[in-house]
């Protein structure tokens, strides 16, 4: 008699091949930028549009949450420019 092996597939699994099968209602109601992989990868990447093109899912976000992360990029760029200015 041979081994017998039981494997639990999730999700995750299946979308390593084929990253276009995410089904996520996250997907569909584009809050992707509460996806763990979404997450993961913008923390590496640090840019918003970069992020999105680099990741093989397409994750879908509102307009208006992009352009609140372009925003918010914008003014820590300004406030390290404040504090360098401040130490000096």
């Amino acid at each position: 008699m041979g081994k017998s092996f039981v494997k639990t597939i999730t999700t995750e699994d299946i979308i390593k091949n084929n990253p276009q099968l995410c089904l996520s209602p996250k997907r569909f109601l584009k809050t992707c930028h509460n996806c763990e992989r979404f997450k993961k990868a913008f923390s590496k990447f640090k840019d918003i549009e970069l992020t999105i093109q680099k990741l093989k899912c397409h994750p879908q976000i509102h307009e208006n949450y992009i352009s609140l992360l372009k925003k918010k990029r914008e003014l820590l760029e300004q406030l390290k420019i404040i504090n360098k200015l401040l130490k000096s």
